[in-house]
């Protein structure tokens, strides 16, 4: 059963416009006046109760689709206040018009994921811009929308470009609608009270229809006057008129002893029924829609199918929602008095059918309208148990408000004690970076269940054994979002280890939790394997915002392992998954880009990190602190670079402000280091002591630990920052001394990333104390291990001193046993911008001149796979290179043969005989 279905979330009858047995007058001028502003972008029938609006959106729908267009329904009550709920309505009132429509929205709605509202606005904008045909959405009851992002999203969609879209919308006010400006746009239909009010002649046949009874010229004078025109009014007189005898004797009462509508009410139509229809008519005045079946188990009885008959003949003011006619539903005037007549007179009455109401909803799993009534029956309790029982279908379908929204009505001790909404709740906590809120909820889980245990509850029963394992899985999450790697190596291990549940999405977030941990412990080993897998485990459990997550955690550890056409594979992995759930704008694509941003800044791909930067909000609360540091630290750089140093820094000390508020130890850590990078680039070293001695970690230098199995990324980026101090006091031998030791713990554990960053600071000290000849020896095997990722910028980034080093290689060659190419050192150099500051003789040959000997072997390979057929693609899977620095490569072999195509470049290839 789907999470819509299972909460009752989707009905049909939200979908089709409500009828009544017989359509009573024909008003053609008020149907013309419809037919004119249907082509108009909002069509706005707004009036007071009771003048007919439904009525006329009715024969609006009719009408448009005898004429064969696309018209949805979607009938509105106080319930809808959650943009999800109300999009799955909107989604599924456009498909059953037989458009082919928001099939991958729909999925992603149902998919667990609790989405930002702007998300949803900008997926379904998407969605309706691909309309190729007019659609007309009627919207009945508009007054009844609360929630600001629903009223957002309708007017996004008014206000929007998009062509084939048209609204007809019923309300009692506005309610925020842009009137103002589509009616300067020449967009606006309206129809207002005046067009409603029935004229003399249609009052007279209208009453003639409802009641049988013929009026005179002067009484439907009387009586228009009386009424103003007033439908709703006039169904009344029509339903008392029907029993009277005088009907002079009545108008004289109604027009001058009724002060309101409800005595009117109560005293000329309820009073005239009888009271077995009455008890009836008052029970069910509770329910926002029934049936016969809903009826008799409010009532307690079996008469329900007679009963609703007998309210449709005698026209009661009740609409049938559905073409079987079995659910229906009272005009909201009628059931409005009806409740407050209930309440008054039989309020014990009206607790125990609400009661009632809930059990027989809840049977019928439409859990929250069965939710509401237990807290209308005043069973708190009740309401908390099935909220407890509905808690995790309603976080599945994407329905958090509605689900937070009920939770707020719940007294504090109840809901500490709902294992299973306590666990919803610290979820989306975690999520969205609420660690103490999560902390809290998942203490109170742990709380329940251990009373469960002590009032005998068996821990084996499987209830108890799911509970247990999902609150291990929470604690394990928690633990990962809020960057605490010990802690999540331990409970992600001893959680897979119990194995209490199979559940797919469960064990693979714990696998991806292990890789992350283990990654940020120096432990990369197996990620290729490890991540296809769990990979394929996300895909089994249909947890698609999983893969997001975890293809993030593979692309980072890929690219600590020194991997980047791994890491980009993840990556672009991630962006695609992120794009088909919430668009390109969302904050999920945001995790993955900016990372991915931090692998181009790595490659020297700035315009590419440029322009994913550019549309990314570094902070958004979501994801890892991988994507906060990929972020800052990236941005940071690229200002640098293009000479906005203030700007840099402003950002950088953003960065550091946002990791103290969530407690992000490890971007702490990043951010001061490149904090003091910055300072020292620039000479301000008592800048950097000084703001070391005000960061979190005081100790300074000297608090730096060596590795040791159980070291962090956090404490490698402390023994950097620690490090760079001790070289710009002078200390170059201690912090070589410091730097080495990091440098042999990264590269022997295949960190190579970190080996790079410790290896090239390594240089920068070894050179400074002297050791010209281990500088260099170090830096040639930091070009050894960024060769086969295309690592740049880790490379001329710690400045000119490093830049020296690279162009001494360059000049000399490469030291014996050395096996990086001539090709990626000249690269890195073209990167620090120097290249045209090498000898004559060692840059490129002129143009036309190339032989062999010119080309690189790399080149000669990627000429001979060119020439079978490979695509750019290929060649970079089969030299285990990434795609850009194949793209790289053919534009230094174009520049060498003087040629500005591929198949030029192969057949002068081909010419000289240097492939086959």
């Amino acid at each position: 059963m789907s999470h819509s279905s299972s909460l009752g979330a989707s009905l049909t009858t939200k979908l089709m416009p409500p009828t009544q047995r017989s359509v009573l007058v024909d008003r053609p001028q008020l149907i013309a006046r419809i037919e004119r502003g249907q082509e108009q972008k909002l069509l706005l029938v707004c009036a007071p109760a009771g003048y007919g609006k439904t009525s006329v959106l009715v024969r609006a729908h009719s009408q448009l689709k005898a004429a064969g267009r696309s018209v949805g329904w979607i009938s509105l009550d106080e319930s809808d206040k959650d943009l999800s709920r109300f999009i799955s309505y909107l989604v599924d009132a456009v498909r059953r018009t037989g458009i082919r429509f928001g099939q991958g929205l729909a999925i992603l709605l149902s998919g667990g994921a609790s989405l930002p509202s702007d998300t949803l606005k900008t997926l379904l904008l998407n969605e309706l811009s691909t309309l190729d045909q007019d659609l007309f959405l009627i919207l009945d009851d508009y007054h009844l929308i609360a929630d600001e992002d629903i009223r957002d999203l309708v007017n996004a969609i008014l206000l929007s470009p998009i062509p084939h879209i048209h609204f007809l919308i019923a309300t009692r006010t506005h309610n925020e609608l842009p009137v103002s400006r589509l009616r300067a746009l020449g967009q606006l239909h309206e129809v207002a009270v005046a067009d409603l009010m029935f004229s003399e002649l249609e009052v007279g046949e209208f009453v003639a229809k409802v009641s049988g009874v013929q009026l005179s010229e002067a009484q439907v004078t009387r009586l228009r006057e009386g009424t103003e025109g007033w439908v709703a009014s006039l169904q009344m007189v029509g339903i008392a008129l029907s029993d009277s005898g005088d009907i002079d004797h009545f108008l004289d009462r109604f027009s001058g002893e009724h002060r309101s509508i409800g005595d009117f009410l109560g005293e000329e139509v309820l009073r005239r029924q009888p009271e077995e229809l009455q008890d009836f008519l008052l029970a069910t005045s509770i329910l926002n829609r029934f049936n016969c079946s809903l009826s008799n188990a409010v009532l307690e009885r079996e008469n329900g199918r007679a009963m609703i008959d007998e309210i449709e003949r005698r026209n009661l003011f009740v609409f049938s929602l559905d073409a079987e006619h079995h659910w229906y539903r009272y005009h909201h005037l009628f059931s409005d008095f009806l409740r407050r007549r209930l309440k008054d007179r039989h309020p014990d009455r009206a607790a125990e059918y609400h009661r009632h109401a809930s059990q027989w909803l809840a049977e019928h799993r439409f859990m929250i309208e069965a939710i509401g009534h237990a807290f209308n029956a005043g069973d708190i309790a009740r309401a908390g148990e099935l909220l407890d029982r509905a808690s995790g279908d309603l976080f599945a379908a994407g329905q958090t408000a509605t689900l937070l929204s009920l939770s707020s009505r719940l007294p504090g001790e109840l809901l500490h004690r709902l294992p299973r909404l306590q666990l919803e709740c610290a979820w989306h906590s975690e999520l969205s970076w609420k660690f103490t809120d999560a902390k809290l909820a998942l203490e109170h889980v742990r709380t329940a269940l251990d009373e469960r245990l002590e009032h005998g509850e068996a821990g084996s029963c499987p209830e108890m054994v799911f509970l247990e394992a999902k609150l291990a899985h929470r604690q394990m999450m928690l633990a990962l979002l809020s960057d605490d790697s010990a802690t999540t190596l331990r409970l992600a291990q001893a959680w897979l280890k119990d194995g209490k549940t199979r559940d797919p999405f469960m064990c693979a977030s714990a696998g991806s939790a292990i890789m992350a941990a283990n990654r940020e412990l120096f432990h990369c080993e197996g990620v290729t394997t490890s991540s296809r897998m769990l990979h394929e485990r996300f895909i089994e459990g249909g947890a698609s915002y999983g893969v997001v997550f975890h293809q993030s955690i593979a692309g980072a550890t890929f690219m600590a392992r020194g991997d980047l056409a791994h890491a980009q594979e993840a990556y672009e992995r991630a962006l695609q998954v992120a794009v088909e759930l919430h668009g390109e704008h969302s904050t999920l694509y945001n995790m993955p880009a900016l990372m991915f941003a931090e692998l181009y800044y790595e490659r020297d791909q700035l315009h590419q990190a440029e322009e994913i930067l550019a549309q990314r909000e570094i902070a958004s609360e979501l994801g890892f602190v991988d994507n906060l540091i990929a972020g800052f630290v990236t941005s940071g750089r690229l200002l640098m670079l293009r000479g906005r140093r203030i700007e840099a820094e402003t950002l950088l000390e953003d960065g550091a402000w946002l990791a103290a508020q969530y407690g992000f130890e490890r971007m702490q850590a990043a951010i001061l280091n490149e904090r003091v990078r910055v300072l020292l680039l620039g000479n301000g070293v008592k800048e950097a002591q000084a703001l070391v001695r005000a960061s979190e970690f005081k100790d300074g230098p000297e608090a730096a630990l060596a590795p040791r199995e159980g070291s962090t990324t956090r404490e490698e980026l402390l023994a950097l920052v620690a490090a760079r101090l001790l070289l710009a006091a002078g200390n170059a031998r201690e912090a070589a001394t410091q730097l080495r030791l990091w440098y042999v713990f990264t590269k022997g554990r295949h960190c190579h990333r970190s080996a790079l960053r410790c290896g090239v600071l390594l240089a920068k000290a070894l050179s400074a104390a002297g050791d010209r000849r281990a500088a260099l020896r170090v830096m040639v095997e930091c070009l050894q291990m960024g060769e086969s990722g295309c690592f740049i910028r880790s490379l001329i980034d710690e400045g000119a001193d490093i830049v020296d080093l690279l162009m001494e290689i360059e000049r000399t060659s490469l030291p014996e046993g050395g096996s990086c190419s001539q090709d990626y050192l000249r690269m890195v150099l073209a990167a620090a911008g120097v290249l045209d500051r090498l000898p004559a003789e060692r840059s490129s040959p002129e143009n036309g001149s190339a032989d062999h000997a010119s080309l690189s072997q790399r080149e000669i390979q990627i000429l001979d796979l060119g020439a079978k057929g490979y695509q750019n693609l290929d060649i970079a899977e089969s030299l285990c290179l990434a795609e850009s620095t194949v793209k790289w490569y053919w534009q230094r072999i174009f520049d060498k043969l003087d040629v500005r195509r591929r198949p030029d470049a192969i057949k002068r290839a081909r010419q000289h005989h240097w492939i086959s």
